[in-house]
């Protein structure tokens, strides 16, 4: 199934709604890679506005498990 998206081809956030929650679906922008991390910006629509937010991971985080 294709989301949703506005004029922008911004998905949509409130298309995926069941039972209190939302699957948040958003677009992959601007993605650079470096030596230690991955960067990239976010976006979507809600009410006829665009939201994002930059985002930095860190490569090479291993696994764990806290018991």
């Amino acid at each position: 199934m294709e989301p949703k998206v506005d004029e922008q081809g911004n998905p949509i956030l409130d298309q995926y709604s069941e039972e209190g929650f939302v699957d948040c679906v958003f677009l992959i922008r601007d993605l650079a890679e470096t030596p230690d991390h991955y960067k990239f910006h976010l976006q979507a629509s809600l009410s006829d506005s665009v939201l994002g937010m930059d985002v930095e991971l860190v490569k090479n985080i291993k696994s764990g498990f806290n018991s």
